[in-house]
């Protein structure tokens, strides 16, 4: 019998043991952690449990609740570390986004959000805790989102550059007469769309601003196309005319129009100048085949006719005629 009073107090001093060194170890896990920035208050609860448990000599339970006051500890520390990760990341998200002139609010409001997350305690297995896990998601989505939104804007910034490029590239194209008339023509609206595309950009409409900025680059391509196209026609058909003229054709109405065509090149009108340098070199080409035709035509008449004469027959309005 007293032997196994001395086994049953030798057993209930081991689970005392075991009890008051999970509490002197979460003591000391709580001491560390207090010194971060995570609320502790569920994990010094249970500790305070613990202790209480233990001076009520309820050994197994003040155990359990020293092991539970560690695990809080533990779990509410790398929650608070991994909130504060999303949280720096968000941070950085938002002043790059600054460097690009882009607004922010929408992203700090979701900083605001997670604080007040955090300020709104959750129960998990009966203890009420701070909420990181609610408030590092909603942290890490505006990162996301932040990320998408720098990653459209930084390309959308390039497509900005390329379109600035072209523009400038178009006004530096040899060639150009009347630079100053050239750029009110053919630049100014571009220039303008260009703005636009800034604005869109600044107010975070990266597609927007994408769209605008790919327009520009493909219209200046255009223009570019239409001023290189445009000049080789015309020049192909004045050196049409001049042959056309030295074979004593009338090529004033061609040449007029002709000098109208490079006016408008010259002024950077130069969609409608090419649609008129197709024309005029299709109208060129029609005269030329009409003198063509009609030299045939009396060549023909003059072989028929000497023909005839040699037949006998004569006419003074045929000779007056050839």
């Amino acid at each position: 019998m007293a032997s196994e009073m001395a086994g049953r107090g030798f057993f209930r001093a081991g689970k005392a043991r075991h009890a008051e060194e999970a509490i002197g170890r979460s003591e000391g896990l709580v001491t560390v952690l207090r010194l971060t920035q995570a609320d502790l208050e569920p994990a010094e609860e249970a500790l305070r449990a613990a202790k209480d448990l233990f001076r009520a000599h309820e050994f197994s339970k003040a155990l359990s609740a020293a092991r539970r006051a560690e695990n809080l500890a533990i779990t509410l520390d790398e929650r608070l570390a991994a909130y504060q990760r999303a949280r720096e990341a968000l941070r950085i998200r938002i002043n790059e986004l600054r460097r690009l002139g882009l607004h922010t609010e929408e992203f700090e409001a979701a900083e605001g959000r997670a604080e007040e997350k955090v300020g709104t305690a959750v129960l998990e297995n009966g203890v009420a805790v701070p909420n990181y896990l609610e408030a590092r998601i909603v942290l890490e989505r505006a990162a996301q989102d932040g990320l998408a939104l720098l990653m459209k804007a930084n390309a959308a910034s390039n497509r900005i550059f390329l379109a600035e490029m072209a523009i400038e590239a178009l006004g530096d194209m040899n060639g150009i007469t009347d630079p100053r008339a050239f750029a009110q023509g053919a630049l100014v609206a571009l220039e303008h769309s260009l703005e636009d595309a800034t604005r869109e950009l600044a107010v975070g409409d990266a597609d927007g601003a994408m769209r605008i900025a790919t327009e520009i680059e493909s219209r200046a391509e255009r223009l570019r196309a239409a001023f290189l196209e445009s000049g080789a026609l015309l020049d192909r058909t004045e050196r049409r005319l001049g042959e056309l003229r030295a074979e004593g054709i009338v090529t004033e109405r061609i040449e007029r129009q002709l000098a109208y065509a490079r006016s408008m090149r010259s002024k950077g009108v130069l969609e409608p100048c090419l649609e008129m340098a197709r024309r005029l070199e299709e109208d060129a080409a029609r005269l030329a085949e009409s003198h063509a035709r009609a030299v045939t035509g009396l060549q023909d008449a003059e072989v028929l006719y000497s023909r005839l004469v040699r037949e006998g027959f004569h006419s003074y309005e045929a000779d007056a005629a050839i």
